[in-house]
């Protein structure tokens, strides 16, 4: 099963797991690469973008551009795991 579908099972949307995916493989990237990366439409980068900060699979580095890296994924994994039990 492709890593995606792990982390759509996980709550993330089909979007979101794409753009994590992409962050982790291709490590700290701009919204235009995250975009191009992962296929996901760049009218659509940073929605998901921002709710990846919000669910704290991403953090953001300041300056220009903005350079969006993995945050605490292990974290957030783990959470699922022990919600799950």
């Amino acid at each position: 099963m492709e890593i995606e579908e792990q982390l759509m099972k996980m709550g993330l949307t089909d979007y979101e797991s794409k753009v994590i995916v992409s962050i982790i493989k291709y490590g700290e990237s701009t919204a235009k690469d995250i975009s191009l990366n992962s296929g996901v439409p760049y009218s659509r980068i940073y929605d998901t973008i921002n709710d990846l900060l919000d669910k704290g699979w991403i953090t953001k580095k300041e300056g220009r551009p903005s350079l969006f890296c993995p945050g605490d994924v292990e974290e957030r994994i783990n959470e699922y795991i022990n919600n799950s039990k």
